[in-house]
């Protein structure tokens, strides 16, 4: 049996087609569920009801900054709203 609050983190695995690793402090387990939409309706109702996530999600959030990692340069890539761009 797993408990919620032993749960700390709920991750999508390429290990098997639709499947999720769920770890706990003590071991990982790996779920293989029947499709796409299952493997996300369960993540969503472990993330919806364990307390691994600590903090809230965030509301009325809106995306203004991505900043990216290019491994063939070494840098750091930033898009942003013209708003934003005065600032980098």
């Amino acid at each position: 049996m797993i408990f919620l609050k032993d749960i700390t983190a709920v991750t999508r695995t390429d290990l098997k087609a639709y499947c999720f690793e769920l770890v706990t402090k003590d071991r990982s387990y790996f779920l293989s569920c029947k499709n796409d939409e299952e493997l996300y309706s369960w993540m969503h109702e472990i993330y919806s009801r364990s307390p691994l996530m600590g903090v809230s999600n965030p509301t009325n959030f809106v995306h203004k900054v991505h900043v990216g990692f290019d491994p063939n340069t070494g840098n750091f890539t930033v898009s942003v709203t013209q708003a934003f761009e005065g600032l980098f």
